[in-house]
């Protein structure tokens, strides 16, 4: 009987957290690299544009564009990535998620 009440008032507290909870993305996809060290990928920005578009479809998240920010190709500066993080974090209240997407490469030192 107790792990029934237990469940149920998890079930209830979880319900409750998700309304009210809005989602918002920045994904970011970058498959060329201006940097003669970075090796070219063949289709990390086309991992991005299938991730935002789960997100707004019927069978992902169902998320409204506007909530997304899409990052690819040339808009994907470094500038436009901070200013996304920065639109994400301060478009966000407690109890929303954030969600973060990267397909690309990366390296330890500074290019």
């Amino acid at each position: 009987m107790k792990r029934r009440t237990f469940l149920s008032l998890f079930l209830l507290f979880a319900i409750g957290i998700s309304f009210g909870q809005t989602t918002r993305a920045v994904v970011v996809g970058i498959s060329d690299y201006e940097h003669p060290q970075m090796v070219d990928l063949d289709f990390a920005h086309l991992d991005a544009i299938a991730f935002a578009n789960y997100l707004v479809s019927e069978e992902g998240r169902q998320l409204p564009k506007e909530q997304i920010v899409l990052l690819t190709a040339s808009a994907a500066t470094q500038a436009k990535i901070l200013s996304a993080i920065q639109w994400l974090v301060e478009q966000s209240a407690p109890g929303d998620e954030a969600i973060f997407y990267f397909a690309g490469m990366s390296d330890r030192g500074r290019i």
